[in-house]
């Protein structure tokens, strides 16, 4: 993997676990799991300045809902979650079925525990449910709404008066 998740670091090809960002990352399964949502832990992290990683200064919710889904905290990888598309002009894109992924487990050492993972999954589809949320976090506009600046898409943000923004990712 060339990108490795937050609260790891590539240490001769090898993933291990950075601790200082592990323990932030371990806290984010444990406060959604004591029942605060993405945006409420995004605004404690944000509150006391813990640093994030590749110069961005604000954790989202969006980020924290990407490290509550994420198999690699419980040592396992999913590949070609991503990919290239064959054609000009090249574009990275979210693999949503177009390409084949591969599963597997034991890669590298665990962050959290298999089983703190699944109740996050399943409070986190409870959640979704809940909300009427069934396309995978897929809204209305949700790859609709392109940027004019820099051509990436829009993402759904819900502000601290609880608004619904669409934003440039950038």
């Amino acid at each position: 993997c060339t990108c490795p998740a937050y609260g790891y670091r590539l240490v001769k090809g090898e993933m291990t676990i950075e601790e200082a960002e592990a323990i932030v990352v371990r806290r984010i399964f444990n406060l959604y799991l004591q029942g605060l949502g993405t945006q409420a832990i995004a605004n404690i992290l944000n509150d006391e300045v813990v640093p994030r990683r590749y110069g961005h200064s604000k954790w989202h919710s969006a980020t924290i809902k990407y490290i509550l889904t994420n198999e690699r905290y419980i040592g396992d990888e999913l590949f070609q979650k991503r990919y290239t598309t064959d054609t000009l002009p090249f574009q990275k894109k979210i693999n949503r079925g177009q390409k084949k992924q591969y599963y597997a487990e034991d890669t590298h050492d665990p962050i959290i525990s298999r089983e703190v993972f699944r109740k996050a999954q399943e409070l986190l589809k409870r959640k979704s449910e809940r909300h009427g949320h069934q396309n995978n976090g897929q809204y209305t506009f949700t790859s609709l709404i392109v940027c004019d600046e820099c051509g990436t898409n829009f993402c759904r943000r819900i502000a601290k008066n609880q608004r619904v923004l669409w934003t440039c990712r950038k």
